[in-house]
């Protein structure tokens, strides 16, 4: 302390307190910590309430599809589901992942079961559930039971799936309709099927993750045909597709992380300049992320015909449905425009259905026979006069054939 002294009366100059410089330093340091803790605690508060308005006000709901190694997307087992982009909606998803009521995997004595398998234009969650084609189809079949015994009654249920292919629609036949032990098997089949079922190539940052398929000579017989499952860009996504515990509690829960979603689609479709910023920023390597390249890739094999691909998915589920003792109907979607494409598909689908013994059927005349037919659609799906449009074909054609 003397030293101290000396040194200040030399210089003229008051020297620094050591211990008065560590005192402000740890203040400082605390300052932070404090802050910090603050702004954290703020945080969580802002994000619970934000959560607790959004989930009263049922904002952020619209999240249905969680990631699957095997199909893609799959419905996420007994979410609520407040939908709004066309149309409304809200109400659970069944814990069988499914748009529609619960539903026992043994099939009751004296039921006829139906299931219903499709893209969205099935799953029909831009009308109420009471309101799709598969719960108007069972109600019309119950309050009119023609053609059986009257102690019989019907189930429908309803495995339809946004964005899904008719490859997908197979898979999940396999992995889970059949154990419902369906007696009918209802296809509906819309514009864009078939190309969602091959692999066109094209960058690898924008290659739907789902499964793709082609055909293949016999080793034995070159003269037929085999369908082969591709599931290449399912491995290429594998880190995107594998179980994430705390994504999906929070692709679930979080009302805000269903806003975030439905706006980046939203601006995706509609705004060009937002996806080319997603695109640039998707090329920085961030710590932790996993960068997928834009290159374009192409499949071990050439392109194959995607109608050809698709009647022989057909041929191959009316098969599996026929040796599970149900029988196969394809409803093909009402062709309003008279698009030339989708006709050659339709009797392609109807060839097929001739030679391997399954009902087609079109929509096409009985909307345009139907009065006030704009009304049958909101925007791009059937409001609920079209839905029932869909119940009274079916049900006519079931009506006069025993399942």
């Amino acid at each position: 302390m003397l030293a101290q002294k000396q040194l200040e009366n030399l210089s003229g100059n008051k020297l620094p307190n050591p211990k008065r410089q560590r005192s402000d330093s740890a203040k400082f340091l605390f300052d932070i910590i404090s802050g910090a803790l603050i702004f954290l605690i703020l945080l969580i508060v802002g994000i619970f309430l934000l959560e607790t308005v959004f989930r009263l006000a049922r904002i952020g709901e619209g999240e249905s599809l969680e990631p699957s190694q095997t199909l893609g997307c799959i419905h996420m087992p007994g979410k609520m589901v407040t939908f709004r982009l066309e149309g409304y909606s809200h109400e659970n998803l069944s814990s069988q992942r499914m748009r529609d009521v619960e539903h026992d995997i043994v099939k009751p004595a004296g039921v006829k079961r139906i299931a219903v398998l499709g893209d969205s234009t099935t799953e029909g969650l831009q009308v109420s559930m009471d309101e799709t084609y598969a719960r108007q189809l069972q109600n019309r079949l119950n309050a009119n039971p023609i053609g059986y015994n009257k102690s019989d009654r019907f189930e429908v249920l309803n495995f339809g799936c946004a964005s899904y292919s008719t490859g997908q629609e197979r898979l999940l036949y396999q992995q889970q309709v059949r154990q419902f032990k369906p007696d009918t098997v209802v296809v509906l089949y819309n514009f864009g099927d078939s190309a969602e079922n091959i692999f066109v190539p094209q960058s690898a940052d924008h290659v739907t993750p789902r499964p793709y398929f082609h055909l293949e000579k016999g080793t034995e017989d070159s003269t037929s045909l085999y369908l082969v499952e591709d599931d290449s860009v399912l491995k290429m996504n594998t880190d995107v597709l594998q179980p994430n515990p705390i994504m999906d509690y929070i692709r679930r829960e979080s009302r805000i992380f269903g806003v975030l979603s439905q706006q980046n689609l939203m601006l995706s479709i509609n705004e060009p300049l937002y996806t080319k910023i997603k695109r640039v920023i998707g090329k920085i390597p961030f710590p932790g992320t996993v960068r997928h390249s834009t290159a374009i890739i192409h499949p071990a094999y050439d392109l194959p015909d995607a109608m050809q691909v698709t009647a022989k998915i057909f041929s191959e589920l009316n098969s599996e449905v026929q040796k599970d003792g149900a029988r196969l109907i394809v409803v093909t979607f009402p062709n309003m425009g008279a698009d030339p494409t989708f006709e050659k598909e339709e009797a392609v689908l109807k060839e097929t259905g001739r030679k391997q013994n399954f009902a087609v059927i079109s929509l096409t005349k009985a909307f345009l026979q139907t009065a006030n037919s704009p009304n049958l659609f909101l925007r791009y799906h059937f409001s609920k006069y079209g839905h029932g449009v869909v119940a009274n074909v079916l049900s006519s054609f079931i009506e006069k054939q025993k399942p």
